[in-house]
């Protein structure tokens, strides 16, 4: 797919071991996150949920996905 142009292939964590990969759109929204002013936006999605970047993106110890447990992000 990155060579067909569908993704982009690159360092987009830092701290991230490994190519990451992402649309070629989400690139500039990334790269405008560095320069965006925190807004207190929250999410809060279930610890089962992809988004459970703690222990595995994160620094910190991984939550376990149990049933009712949540997680929040505060400006991403």
């Amino acid at each position: 797919m990155a060579a067909r142009g569908e993704l982009r292939g690159g360092r987009v964590i830092a701290g991230l071991a490994g190519e990451q990969f992402a649309v070629p759109e989400a690139i500039a929204q990334l790269r405008s996150m560095r320069k965006t002013e925190s807004s207190g936006i929250e999410i809060c999605p279930s610890t089962s949920d992809p988004l459970n970047l703690i222990g595995s993106v994160l620094s910190g110890n991984r939550i376990s996905n149990i049933s009712g447990s949540r997680v929040l992000y505060r400006d991403g």
